[in-house]
């Protein structure tokens, strides 16, 4: 036996997984992943980072929170815009460069004091906090804008952030929409204020944010990566490091020139953002950097901003080298060490380096390389190679055993396993000629109706491909049911079915059922729909093997083999799909739920005792089906006259019945065997089951 070449898949696999990680890196397809990276490098930032570079700018940015302790002392809730105009007043004696407001302020105060707000603003360098608008396909609708009267007093800035997945939010991007910014408050808000800080015109030109002399980096989307500051050990939010109270700036009335001399301290020549981080503002998001305040991740932009970007995504040249050059040592690695634990222990390295390699991109020079897609594709590649020897070394191993299975297969075809079965034989090689046993069991015919005429516009190898594709089709409806097929008879079969009559039944509806659905098909490409006839009978059947030495073969033979036989070719004449006999109708349980109809008194040849045959309509179309429930008691009552020789009334009664369903041949017969009789009377001793003889 040759030993096949088998072909390296495995390879071919992990260069599909490169090709497909480049894509889904560009595209961030596996961005909830790549977040947990992104946190643990962050954290390993600020503790291994050059902290210098850093740290928060407080000499630029103050944050001024209305928080838990402001509303204590403030005794109400909401803030008044009166209040919040005091404030901004208070803060804006203080001199400061900007005030960045993030709070939304779309709608009019129930209180009547907006005035005094938006005259608090057109005194300030003010920014207010605005929305932008998305449809359902993400593609932005319009901002949704302070409310009139405060947005002609101040400049705005949307305060839209992105979260990389849509199952969890983490908010670490700033998204630039160039479809924005040439709109009014078209940028964010952070930009915007430090664009005012600066005194500067930001612009945005192919994924880069000009600010003045400096240019900042954007990836493909063009988001800017938030550099999130470290904190002291003894704080918790950047707004206990870097921020003060609301409740100093709300009254001026009892401070002296000293107290306000220390508050400019906080407040003078800076971007001051005011903000609600009250738990009532719901105000709180999940970053790299861990929980914090929608104001604390604006000045972690601006902060961003001012340092130039720090963070900044590795191009897509830099990720498909590294994604290539990792996934290439992983294939060399494989080939090289052949020890399984060496293997194991030197791709785990590899993994390890690369990783540390990521890492310390990261930390030391903020390139952010995309960690996740490289990873699972390596770790794919590895289960793919490491798969391929397992089923390699399992496949060595049963070779000769998987070439004996192949030949007791060939045999198989020939003998089907169930022969062996009842002649107690547990091999091929153990069949005699002449073993045989007798039992009951059903046995089904079916063939292809008038298929001598469909064959004759068919070549010879048609029709071999016909009648091939045919039986490939319906023969596994006869092994599902416990049935075996004795032997195949041009385009019909011959099968039994040892353990229970319904099995023939259902494995005969099953082919109706299915020759029904492939007829649609014929159908729709025009060719003409071919009809089946099933016959089903029960009886002793002997099965056994028959021949001579130089050829065997599997066979069952008794006079119920030919009566079934018979009852197959009397289904055309019937015009019907499945003909049962009165052996096999006695043989199902009462409660049957078949649609079942008695069809007539007959003799078949070989026979001299008449057999009455049942027709199963389950499997006809639904139409015919509906028809023949219908008509099922008129069809038994013209039947009852019929046999009691009350000709007159069973020709009223199968008229009726040809009258709503001209197609039902029984009823034709009859009504053509009525008019015979009442025309030309019946002898005397007339006997109901020599009507037919076939």
């Amino acid at each position: 036996m040759q030993r096949k070449r088998r072909k390296r898949y495995d390879i071919w696999l992990i260069v599909v997984l490169f090709f497909i990680s480049i894509p889904a890196e560009y595209f961030e397809i596996f961005s909830l992943i790549e977040e947990q990276f992104i946190s643990i490098r962050h954290s390993l930032r600020h503790h291994f980072g050059h902290l210098p570079d850093l740290w928060f700018e407080k000499d630029q940015i103050v944050l001024v929170t209305i928080d838990e302790t402001f509303f204590d002392e403030y005794k109400g809730f909401p803030l008044k815009r009166s209040d919040l105009a005091k404030m901004v007043n208070n803060i804006n004696k203080l001199k400061p460069s900007v005030i960045c407001i993030d709070l939304l302020l779309k709608y009019s105060s129930a209180y009547g004091d907006d005035p005094e707000l938006a005259h608090a603003l057109s005194k300030a360098n003010t920014i207010l906090a605005s929305q932008l608008m998305f449809e359902k396909n993400q593609k932005f609708s319009k901002i949704s804008y302070p409310a009139p009267l405060f947005h002609e007093q101040s400049k705005t800035g949307y305060v839209n952030m992105i979260s990389t997945s849509r199952l969890v939010s983490s908010l670490s991007r700033l998204r630039i929409y160039k479809e924005t910014v040439s709109l009014e408050g078209g940028w964010p808000i952070a930009v915007q204020a430090l664009s005012s800080y600066l005194g500067i015109t930001p612009k945005l030109e192919k994924n880069t944010l000009i600010m003045g002399k400096q240019t900042i980096t954007l990836n493909q989307f063009n988001e800017l990566l938030i550099d999130f500051v470290p904190l002291p050990d003894n704080c918790l939010f950047l707004n206990e490091m870097a921020g003060i109270t609301a409740l100093e700036f709300l009254d001026f009335s009892d401070m002296d020139e000293e107290e306000l001399n220390e508050l400019s301290f906080w407040i003078k020549d800076k971007i001051v953002i005011l903000a609600d981080t009250s738990e009532e503002s719901h105000d709180k998001f999940n970053s790299p950097a861990g929980l914090m305040y929608g104001a604390e991740i604006i000045a972690n932009t601006i902060h961003t901003l001012i340092k130039g970007g720090q963070l900044h995504q590795a191009s897509l040249a830099f990720e498909t080298v590294s994604c290539f050059l990792f996934l290439f040592g992983i294939v060399v690695l494989v080939y090289i060490v052949q020890d399984p634990k060496i293997r194991a222990l030197m791709l785990s390295l590899w993994f390890m380096i690369y990783i540390f390699i990521c890492a310390i991109s990261y930390i030391y020079y903020g390139l952010v390389i995309s960690m996740s897609y490289t990873i699972i594709a390596g770790f794919l590649g590895i289960v793919t190679i490491f798969l391929r020897s397992y089923i390699i070394e399992r496949l060595l191993k049963y070779e000769a055993l998987e070439y004996q299975a192949i030949l007791a297969k060939s045999y198989s075809r020939f003998v089907p396993h169930e022969y062996l079965g009842f002649l107690s034989k547990d091999n091929i090689v153990d069949v005699e000629l002449g073993d045989h046993i007798s039992q009951e069991m059903a046995v089904m015919f079916s063939d292809i109706r008038s298929f001598t005429t469909l064959s004759e516009g068919m070549t010879p190898q048609e029709n071999f491909d016909f009648v091939n594709a045919y039986l490939k089709r319906v023969s596994p409806f006869v092994r599902e049911q416990k049935g075996f097929i004795v032997k195949y008879l041009g385009d019909g079969m011959m099968a039994m079915f040892p353990n229970c009559p319904n099995d023939a039944i259902q494995a005969g509806l099953k082919k109706l059922e299915h020759v029904s659905k492939y007829n649609e098909d014929r159908k729709k490409a025009g060719r003409k729909p071919i009809k089946i006839g099933v016959g089903i009978h029960i009886g002793h059947m002997m099965v056994g093997i028959v021949g001579e030495k130089a050829r065997m073969q599997g066979d069952a033979f008794s006079d119920d083999v030919n009566l079934t036989s018979r009852l197959e070719g009397l289904t055309k004449m019937y015009g019907v799909s499945m003909i049962i006999s009165e052996n096999m109708y006695q043989q199902l349980r009462p409660s049957h739920d078949y649609r079942i109809r008695f069809l007539d008194h007959v003799k078949v040849k070989g026979r001299n005792r008449p057999i009455k045959i049942y027709e199963i309509y389950d499997a006809d179309p639904p139409e015919i089906r509906d028809l023949k429930d219908k008509i099922y008691h008129q069809y038994r009552q013209g039947q009852e006259f019929f046999f009691q020789q009350d000709f007159v009334k069973a020709i009223s009664f199968f008229k009726d019945i040809l009258n709503e369903f001209p197609e039902d041949k029984p009823s034709k017969i009859y009504l053509e065997r009525a008019t015979t009789y009442c025309n030309q009377g019946v002898c005397i001793d007339w006997d109901i089951a020599d009507i037919q003889q076939k």
